[in-house]
């Protein structure tokens, strides 16, 4: 019988392998990681992960930081550290390496957009094509896929016609 973390290591490292996405999801929760103060004034860039034979871990992770904050940020990375890993489930993060640049952000408050009304016509036909996947979940998302995808299709009509 093997032990527990060999298996794991043999299930899991396809999955951590896939960097992008992880760290594509590292960028897109970061402010409610590292929370507003850290998320306003730094980005995460990328990680470099050590796939060794022996661990998962040990990566190091880069950082933009904002010039002014870096060096408060410097005495904050051991929790800001613990939090990443903590969000990753593992420790997969060792070492914060910060680099001093301007982090740009979008000081315009957009509107949010209001969603244009499909009609039932259009809703039906989406549901139906929707409904023949067996899974519910798949079957929901694909409906809002439908959705988004039509309601993008009427508002670039409307930009067309008021040309």
């Amino acid at each position: 019988m093997k032990p527990l973390n060999q298996t794991l290591k043999k299930i899991l490292k396809p999955t951590l392998k896939n960097k992008a996405l992880s760290v594509a999801e590292l960028k897109i929760q970061w402010p409610h990681i590292v929370g507003q103060k850290w998320g306003a004034h730094s980005r995460p860039q990328k990680l470099i992960r050590n796939y060794n034979k022996s661990s998962l871990s040990g990566g190091v992770l880069h950082i933009d930081v904002d010039p002014y904050l870096a060096m408060e940020m410097q005495y904050e990375l051991s929790n800001i550290c613990a939090k990443i890993n903590q969000f990753y489930g593992y420790n997969t993060v060792q070492r914060i390496s910060l680099t001093q640049t301007p982090v740009f952000h979008d000081k315009k408050k957009s509107k949010p957009k209001t969603l244009i009304k499909l009609t039932e016509a259009e809703q039906h036909t989406i549901n139906k094509q929707a409904i023949s996947t067996k899974k519910t979940e798949l079957a929901d998302a694909l409906k809002n896929f439908g959705y988004s995808i039509v309601r993008n299709n009427k508002n670039k009509g409307q930009k067309t016609n008021a040309k």
